[in-house]
């Protein structure tokens, strides 16, 4: 009988071990695909910079303008690549401040207001999977501190 218990103690401890393992197993892909969405936002970063910086008052040549064509394509794919990965981009433009999920990059006070509204988002911020990916940059506007 004394075997009989020693077996099942052992079958016992292998199976929490197996199940640590799988957990950190699954808390190190997890946090490898967190690295790599970071990394894809990055570049969607850099596209929208790109893309803000044109100025659409000058005239564009057809060339350029079929480039820049080209590279928005790749920002959508990208952005759709997040989106098949579960990754939801905040929509917070002339929403109410939520520090939660926003980080002030500026503040620019108002006599009209008497919240915080964003005006401007400097790097969109995205949840994956239920969780903040990265927090928006943004710029807000208030109230006078008076």
């Amino acid at each position: 009988m004394k075997n009989k218990k020693d077996f099942n103690s052992l079958k016992f401890l292998e199976s929490i071990d197996f199940n640590q393992q799988f957990n950190d197993i699954q808390e190190d892909n997890k946090n490898k695909n967190r690295k790599m969405l970071l990394s894809i936002l990055q570049v969607i970063d850099s596209f929208d910079r790109c893309f803000s910086s044109i100025n659409h008052s000058q005239e564009i040549s057809s060339e350029s303008q079929q480039w820049l064509s080209s590279f928005d394509k790749v920002r959508e794919q990208l952005i759709k690549v997040m989106e098949n990965n579960n990754v939801v981009f905040m929509d917070c433009l002339n929403q109410p401040f939520d520090p939660n999920n926003q980080k002030a990059f500026e503040i620019k006070r108002s006599n009209e207001l008497s919240d915080y509204v964003v005006i401007e988002v400097i790097n969109r911020g995205c949840e994956w999977n239920g969780e903040i990916l990265r927090m928006a940059t943004v710029v807000v506007e208030g109230p006078n501190e008076d």
